[in-house]
């Protein structure tokens, strides 16, 4: 792992997909990034991931500023 292992954890990655990429197992499944773990439960955490960025961009579009995005 080229980078420590927190990050990930930083970055909301569930703790089991960031074990697994630092331990260099194969992934069950590829999305908005790769998961080590429960496939349908990793799928569902996908989906929720893009459509909260599908409200974020909607709402930047309208005129929100990032600020107001992350608050």
């Amino acid at each position: 792992c080229r980078f420590p292992h927190e990050m990930g954890i930083l970055f909301g990655y569930p703790l089991e997909d960031v074990e697994g990429f630092c331990g260099g197992r194969v992934p069950t499944c590829r999305g908005a990034w790769l998961a080590y773990g429960d496939e349908k439960a990793a799928r569902r955490r996908f989906e929720e991931v893009h459509a909260a960025e599908e409200v974020c961009r909607t709402r930047f579009r309208n005129g929100a500023t990032l600020a107001e995005l992350v608050a």
